[in-house]
């Protein structure tokens, strides 16, 4: 007699996207996690609100002010849910209003992440340093170039003003 059960194959699936997301998130540094959500939580949200990649949607930036309604916040919530496989309430959206704050809540509510400590003072200094370097570390040589160049395009004639 055949095996009708849908979830007897369930262990012969690939991982599913939540499983991957969360794989990804624990094997990220703990300063890192937040930042990789945030991505996460931006794209879907990006996605829903139909905005296009070149839109640049600020981690503070409230979503309602770029289109968010509540069938919108509905939809963005049902995506995230999907995501983080685990129930979400209605009103998420509306009770995280930013990419910032959603991803935030999902990291230590939803998901109970470890995230770098918030900073504040020298140690928080020493750690925003560090990640500079390591940021600047993995830029290429051209990027690099160009950021500099960037950089020195801002400063105007020999009193070194900034534009």
């Amino acid at each position: 007699m055949p095996n009708n059960d849908p979830w007897s194959a369930a262990e012969t699936l690939p991982r599913s996207a939540g499983a991957r997301l969360r794989a990804e998130l624990e094997s990220a540094a703990p300063r890192k996690r937040l930042d990789l959500l945030m991505n996460h939580v931006r794209a879907h949200a990006m996605s829903v609100l139909g905005l296009p990649p070149t839109f640049s949607l600020d981690a503070q930036q409230g979503l309602r002010d770029v289109g968010l309604d509540s069938l919108l916040a509905l939809e963005l919530r049902n995506r995230l849910q999907s995501a983080v496989e685990s129930p979400l309430p209605a009103t998420l959206a509306f009770d995280f209003p930013t990419v910032a704050d959603l991803a935030r809540h999902l990291a230590q509510n939803v998901l109970l992440l470890e995230l770098a400590a918030p900073a504040d003072g020298p140690a928080s200094d020493e750690s925003a340093r560090q990640t500079a370097l390591d940021e600047i570390d993995e830029l290429s040589d051209e990027m690099a170039e160009a950021l500099l160049n960037a950089e020195l395009s801002g400063v105007r004639g020999d009193r070194g003003e900034r534009n």
